[in-house]
């Protein structure tokens, strides 16, 4: 998967935390919230 498949997926739209791609393409999804992140 590529980031802009991520970012096209239904899903993946609007969840209240962070995810990312690894370099083999694999979600990393982040269970902390956004607003924690930000003060982390």
């Amino acid at each position: 998967m590529n980031w802009q498949e991520v970012c096209e997926h239904p899903i993946l739209q609007n969840l209240p935390f962070k995810i990312e791609l690894n370099k083999d393409g694999e979600i990393i999804m982040k269970a902390v919230q956004v607003n924690h992140s930000l003060y982390a």
